[in-house]
């Protein structure tokens, strides 16, 4: 069964973020969406990890700053 359409707000945020930071990583700001559903609609946009599988830390922890203490809900309005 199908989830819920992905908003562009949501294919926006996998685009910034996908191939930069862990998936679980991802899964904390698109609190609606499951570690497949990202890696298949990241598949889909065209969008893969570094060979290798490397992940920018430092990115990572900008994110969990900006993130940290909120509640981000995408596509609600």
């Amino acid at each position: 069964m199908a989830g819920p359409a992905w908003s562009d707000e949501e294919k926006d945020v996998l685009r910034r973020l996908y191939g930069k930071v862990s998936n679980r990583e991802i899964l904390k700001v698109l609190k609606n969406r499951s570690v497949h559903s990202i890696q298949r609609k990241a598949n889909h946009l065209g969008l893969y990890y570094p060979k290798g599988g490397e992940i920018d830390y430092e990115y990572l922890k900008k994110l969990n700053e900006i993130v940290k203490g909120e509640d981000i809900k995408l596509g609600e309005k």
